[in-house]
């Protein structure tokens, strides 16, 4: 499903929530809020049958529950360095990049395993659900 739900000024989707199944009962539910105000959201939360675990770029953190515990278990990132006019630390890009030229530089894939192919999969699964939401083949 997606929808223009805002006054914005362009002519996008300004929403999109899916739920997907993969193999061996897995479930996602994935929502992607392209203006979000006044804050936006960031973040993931993996539901298992022991517990769960969620990742909070708003909180800047990581923290989980299970079964055998009775609170939240916390795990701060810290709030790294956010530019002027922005809303993202810039280390996990600054990382990111550090780890390409690694990978170039040694010839080892395992430090930067994505590659070009993965992100054209990732783009043909969302154009497949674009047209999945406006009911063509």
């Amino acid at each position: 499903m997606k929808a223009k739900l805002t006054d914005m000024n362009a002519d996008i989707d300004d929403i999109y929530h899916c739920l997907l199944r993969y193999p061996e009962q897995v479930l996602a539910n994935v929502t992607v809020e392209v203006i979000s105000r006044p804050k936006a959201t960031r973040e993931l939360r993996v539901l298992g049958t022991e517990g769960e675990i969620v990742f909070s770029a708003d909180e800047q953190c990581v923290r989980y529950a299970s079964t055998g515990t009775s609170d939240w278990i916390r795990f701060d990132l810290g709030g790294g360095t956010v530019e002027k006019n922005y809303i993202n630390p810039e280390e996990p890009y600054i990382a990111e990049m550090r780890d390409f030229v690694e990978a170039v530089r040694t010839g080892d894939k395992s430090l930067y395993p994505n590659t070009l192919l993965d992100d054209y999969h990732v783009l043909q699964t969302l154009y497949r659900l674009e047209e999945l939401s406006e009911g063509t083949r």
